[in-house]
């Protein structure tokens, strides 16, 4: 049963944190290092804790660790979001804008010009996480 559980605990990372790593770096083989990575970690952890403590707090230890890892491929997401972010606002600011993006903000602002430089913005960065 314990192999079972360390075992499960170790899939569950593995997926979770192999699609934050996809969505963060866009690499198939770095997806992959992340999530076996991880996976194995929180197999061989969740192994030795089973049996120094009781099933429902390995499963708990281990849901705390997979949160907190998650928060913090969240927050390297942001921290890169935040750079593509700055370089949007920055080409409205400088008028050297995707013509066919401006538009597109339009169409989703409804027509409102402050609202159109902040749907830019989401399409750039958009556009700019694809290229990267």
């Amino acid at each position: 049963m314990k192999y079972i559980i360390s075992i499960a605990i170790g899939v569950a990372v593995f997926f979770g944190s192999a699609s934050l790593a996809h969505v963060i770096f866009h690499e198939k083989a770095l997806t992959w290092i992340v999530g076996l990575t991880f996976g194995v970690l929180s197999m061989v952890i969740s192994y030795k804790k089973i049996g120094d403590t009781s099933i429902k707090q390995s499963v708990a230890d281990g849901i705390s660790y997979v949160k907190a890892t998650r928060e913090e491929m969240i927050s390297l997401i942001e921290d890169k979001d935040a750079e593509l972010y700055a370089i949007a606002e920055q080409e409205i600011i400088d008028e050297v804008i995707n013509n066919g993006l401006w538009s597109q903000a339009l169409v989703k602002a409804k027509g409102d010009e402050n609202l159109r430089k902040v749907e830019y913005m989401k399409l750039r960065v958009k556009q700019l996480k694809k290229k990267a």
